[in-house]
Formats: structure tokens, C-alpha cells, sequence
């Protein structure tokens, strides 16, 4: 590398992953000095539970390395101030800051001193702060020039008991918006998790968020506690002109509501999750109110459980009643997962000219006419992205497969299909779902979806005419096998794979097992790429260790990798274990990782 143009060396590296950087640095010593100060530690994590980060710490200042970090990331439990004060000595070039943990201050002195150092960061855009209080931004968020080259913003709240009182202490927990954001004039993205806030705490707060354009939400925790229980405190700050465009009547009943609010009109994308155990899902109609009242220029709009919490009684909750489609014109993405699509909410949104692009629907065993809505409607003909998402963690005997293919058939237009099923529950079981999706829209460009245990021999499982894919992510591969079993399967990937000509990128998550009785020996579950000539990325996640046999131009090649490890050649793969094989032209664009040590 040292004797390349400079400018050379750098385009090469450029190309290179964050592990092949890794591979090139531990070749030989020359190497492993130019990756070390021209990229391999341009994002740095120092993650510890005591004073072990410190060694970490000692050893980028002692090489200078620190100097080549851009994206710093720390979690600590608590940093010393002298410790802290270090920091931006040590990286002083970084663009991105995350941080999690408290720092120690004792005096007003050790709060200027801390401020201080904050403020020697120069180049940072990107702050991700845990910390109390949120400290760091509040440092940062002064009448400086760093405050106006701010472009992302992430407040981290802690996460509370629900029986703790909800003030603010020591654990830095309130109900409002601390840091000074208004100062951050050129910032476009405001993300806050954990965030204990009520609609009133937003309202008061919309100064400081208006200017951003991008507004998350994340693990909303919201308890209803005496505040929104108020319904006057809604209007705390109303300003008259908001209610003079309105008659009486509808001013009176949005007071009985409680949903009056200051707009936002900003605010192009927002984006809401919740946790069922944190939050009152009596109150999605109040929290659908709000939305509906304060963000009037949305682009896009998400508003659902996280999907570790998705229970089945959400049904009873409807959100959709709430939303006015008038004057929505302007928005092209909707996910909400409280409510269902009727033929009076489509018909809604053709009345108000609202031509979605990127569509999550939720599907439970009493929704599934929603496809047959969707089909015969308006937005068939604006639709880019289709998002299919179960509500349920089991839906037995679901039926809705037929009908959503008919339904992508029904949009030529559509680039991408997500369907995103827990484990898997279309009458037509996967992978052969991969197969109906191309075969009803060969037209589509991005497919991600799982691929689970076959059904019946009988299915579909060839793809009847070449596809225009580009980028394909099976989301979760889980079998059982037999030798026979991993023949159809094969063949059924083959098929799949040969029709793509065009694909680029291909990724998976594999769990291939066989029964421990089973004498059965060489079951492989197959990639074959040799048909393929644009491909640039093939990455394959084993959830436990595995043996991969790499098949490249005819060569063949055995590795072993460990959670945790870089894949390690060895002669011959333990062909008592199902293993995985990969056919392809280049075993450079070819990443495998390892999930789990715990089988």
C-alpha cells in the first residue's frame, strides 16, 4: 500500500468493508500501519461497565490513531471528568458522537470545565446523547458555530419503573425537552427515546422543535398521568388565531376532547413507536388526535407497537377514525398499525387526492378484506413500496395469501415488497411466497421476506419468467432437514436465484438443523450466484457456529466460523452438521457471520 499514489490507496480503501479492512490489517505489518491511520478506526466503540475503556483510550492517543475516528461511540457507566476532558484531544476530528452513561461532575467549576471540552468538538453533526440530563447537548447548544452545524440530534431518556415519581432527579428523568434545540437553526432530524412526554409537554415545546423536518419518537412512554388527565393544560400557550379558523361547534368538541393543539407545519416525517408495558393504549384515539391536529404538513407518518410487544387486544383500539384525509395531500408514506383500512377511509383518501407511495398494511385474522379494499381502489395506482406486517405473534390458518398477491399484481408501478410475518403464516408457505411475489410482479426492484420450512410438495416453486431484482434479503431462513427435504429446497432457491439476472445484493439469516436422531449426512442448504454478473454483496448470518463451503469458479474452499470470529479455512466441512454452501464468481463480495454462541 505504501508505495501506491496516495490518492490510489485511498480508493481502494474506500471500496473496502469495515472487516475486510480488518483482514487487510493483520497481513503484514506495513499493511496494518496504513489501515490503521487511513480508515480501519474511522468509527470507534468503547463500551464498558468499569474503567477498562481507559486502556482503549491510552492506546489511541498513544498512536495517534484517534486522529483518523469520525464516529465515536462510548457507554460507560460513569466517566471521570479528567477522563472526559481527554476526549476530544484524543479525537479531535469526529463528526459523530454517541454516548451513553454519566459523567462526574461535583462542582459548578467541573461543569464549565466539562462544557469547556464539549465545545472543542468543532466537527461534530451527529450527537447521540444518554447522558444526564442530557448535558452534552445542552453544551453544546449555545450561541456558537457548533450549534448551527448540528445536523441530527438523538435525547436518550432512562428508562423508569412504572411506580417511580415522575420528576426530574438524579436520573435525569422529565416530562419535557431540556436542551436549548431552537439554537440548532440548521438541524433537520429530532429523535427521542425513551421520551416521557404528553401532549401537553409537546405543545410547550414547539419552538424548540418546529424548524426540524424529521421528528422520531421511539419507545414512546407515555403513562397518562395527571397532566393529560387535564384537559385544560391542552391549551397552555394556544395561540387565538388557531381556533379562529374553526366554528364553535368544533371548537367545543375539541376542548371536550382535549385535542386541541399548536401546529407544527414543519414537520415533514414523523415517526411514533410504543411499548405496550409503557404505554396507555386506551389513549391511541387522543395521541391520533394530536397527530392529526399539530403535524399538518406530513410527508410520512408511522405510528406502531414495537414489534417485540404486539398483542392481540390492540384490536379493540382504532386510530384510523381519527385521521382526517382533507388536506393530506402531501403525504406519501402511512403505517399505523391501530386501525384498519376500510372502503370508506380509501374512499377518503381518493376523494382528497392523498396518492400514497409506501404503504404498510397490518393483517390480523379479522382484517383481511383490507387487500381485497386495496385492490380496487385508487391508491393501486400510486403505490412504490407494499410493507405486509402480521399483528399477531399466530395467526392459525392464515388465509390472506391469495389475496395479497392479487393485490401486488395489481400495481405495475411497485419496486418493493416487504413482508415481514412472524415465522411465517401464508397459506402459501414459504420460500414459495418469494416465488408467487415474482411471479406477480416481476417487475419489482427490492424483496425482502422470510423463508421458512416447505409446505407440501405440490407448490409452486418455479419462477415463471425472468425478474428485474436488485436486491434480495430473505429475512429469516429456519429448516429442519432430511437429504430430501434440502434437495427441494435447493432447487427451489435455484429457481429463484437464476431468474434474477440483475441482482446486486443478497443477504439471509440462516438456522438449518437436523433431527438429532437423524443418520443423514452432507445436508447443505445451497446459494448458487453464477448467474449473477453484477453482483456486489453477498452476506449470509448463520444463527449458531457453522461449516461454509465456498464453490468459487470451480474451486472449492472449507471454512469454520464461531460467534464472534472471522471465518477460518479448514480441510473439509463436518458433513454430520448441515452446513451451507455458497456458489459464486468472486469470494470477495462474500461476508458470513455468526449470531449466537448459544444453541
Amino acid at each position: 500500500m505504501n508505495k501506491l499514489p496516495l490518492e490510489v490507496a485511498f480508493l481502494i480503501s474506500n471500496h473496502l468493508s469495515h472487516r475486510e479492512k480488518q483482514e487487510c490489517a493483520l497481513t503484514c505489518r506495513s499493511w496494518c500501519t496504513w489501515f490503521r491511520s487511513n480508515g480501519l478506526f474511522e468509527k470507534v466503540s468503547l463500551h464498558a461497565v468499569n474503567e477498562d475503556y481507559l486502556s482503549m483510550i491510552h492506546f489511541f492517543r498513544d498512536t495517534s490513531y484517534g486522529k483518523s475516528v469520525l464516529d465515536l461511540s462510548i457507554h460507560v457507566a460513569t466517566m471521570k471528568l479528567q477522563d472526559f476532558t481527554r476526549l476530544p484531544g484524543i479525537f479531535p476530528n469526529i463528526t459523530q458522537l454517541h454516548w451513553a452513561g454519566d459523567i462526574l461532575l461535583n462542582s459548578s467549576q467541573d461543569r464549565e470545565t466539562f462544557e469547556m471540552a464539549i465545545l472543542a468538538w468543532r466537527h461534530l453533526k451527529t450527537i447521540d446523547d444518554g447522558s444526564t440530563l442530557h448535558w452534552i447537548s445542552a453544551a453544546l447548544l449555545t450561541e456558537t458555530p457548533i450549534a448551527t452545524q448540528l445536523e441530527d440530534i438523538k435525547l436518550v431518556y432512562p428508562v423508569t419503573e412504572e411506580d417511580e415519581d415522575e420528576e426530574v432527579g438524579d436520573s435525569g428523568f422529565t416530562t419535557h425537552i431540556n436542551p436549548p434545540l431552537y439554537l440548532a437553526r440548521n438541524a433537520k432530524s429530532l429523535t427521542a427515546v425513551n421520551a416521557p412526554f404528553t401532549v401537553p409537554s409537546l405543545n410547550m415545546a414547539w419552538e424548540l422543535i418546529n424548524h426540524f423536518t424529521t421528528l422520531k419518537l421511539l419507545n414512546l412512554n407515555y403513562s397518562n398521568r395527571d397532566e393529560d388527565d387535564n384537559g385544560d393544560i391542552f391549551f397552555y400557550g394556544l395561540a387565538e388565531e388557531i381556533r379562529s379558523d374553526r366554528s364553535e361547534e368544533e371548537i367545543f368538541r375539541r376542548e371536550g376532547q382535549g385535542i386541541f393543539s399548536i401546529p407544527l407545519p414543519n414537520i415533514r416525517h414523523l415517526e411514533v413507536t410504543v411499548d405496550i408495558a409503557r404505554f396507555e393504549m386506551n389513549c391511541i384515539s387522543k395521541w391520533m388526535s394530536y397527530f392529526q391536529e399539530a403535524f399538518p404538513g406530513l410527508k410520512s407518518f408511522t405510528f406502531e407497537c414495537l414489534e417485540s410487544s404486539i398483542p392481540p387486544e390492540i384490536h379493540s383500539h382504532s386510530g384510523f377514525e381519527m385521521w382526517d384525509m382533507r388536506g393530506r395531500k402531501m403525504l406519501k408514506k402511512f403505517c399505523v398499525q391501530f386501525g384498519h383500512f376500510s372502503p370508506f377511509v380509501l374512499e377518503e383518501m381518493e376523494i382528497y387526492k392523498v396518492a400514497l407511495e409506501d404503504l404498510t398494511v397490518f393483517v390480523d385474522r379479522q382484517s383481511t378484506d383490507q387487500f381485497i379494499y386495496l385492490k380496487e381502489s385508487s391508491q393501486t395506482k400510486s403505490l412504490k413500496k407494499l410493507t405486509i406486517k402480521e399483528r399477531e405473534k399466530c395467526i392459525i390458518n392464515g388465509v390472506y395469501g391469495l389475496d395479497m398477491f392479487q393485490l401486488i399484481k395489481r400495481i405495475p408501478q411497485l419496486e418493493a415488497v416487504k413482508i415481514d410475518t412472524f415465522r411465517g403464516s401464508l397459506l402459501q408457505h414459504n420460500p414459495t411466497v418469494i416465488v408467487s411475489t415474482l411471479n406477480n410482479a416481476p417487475q419489482i426492484k427490492t424483496l425482502k421476506a422470510p423463508a421458512l420450512m416447505s409446505g407440501s410438495s405440490n407448490e409452486n416453486t418455479v419462477v415463471s419468467h425472468p425478474c428485474e431484482l436488485v436486491h434480495l434479503d430473505i429475512s429469516y431462513c429456519q429448516f429442519k432437514l432430511t437429504i430430501l427435504e434440502a434437495q427441494n429446497i435447493n432447487q427451489t432457491f435455484t429457481n429463484i436465484l437464476d431468474s434474477c439476472p440483475l441482482l446486486e445484493t443478497f443477504s439471509t439469516q440462516v438456522n438449518a438443523y437436523k433431527d438429532e436422531t437423524s443418520n443423514d449426512a452432507g445436508i447443505a442448504v445451497v446459494f448458487s450466484f453464477t448467474n449473477q454478473p453484477y453482483l456486489k454483496s453477498i452476506q449470509i448470518k448463520s444463527l449458531y457456529e457453522t461449516y461454509f463451503k465456498f464453490i468459487i469458479n470451480g474451486k472449492t474452499t472449507c471454512y469454520h466460523q464461531k460467534y464472534g470470529e472471522m471465518r477460518r479455512p479448514v480441510p473439509n466441512v463436518d458433513e454430520t452438521k448441515v452446513y451451507i454452501q455458497i456458489v459464486a464468481r468472486n469470494a470477495s463480495i462474500i461476508d458470513t457471520s455468526v449470531m449466537s454462541d448459544i444453541p
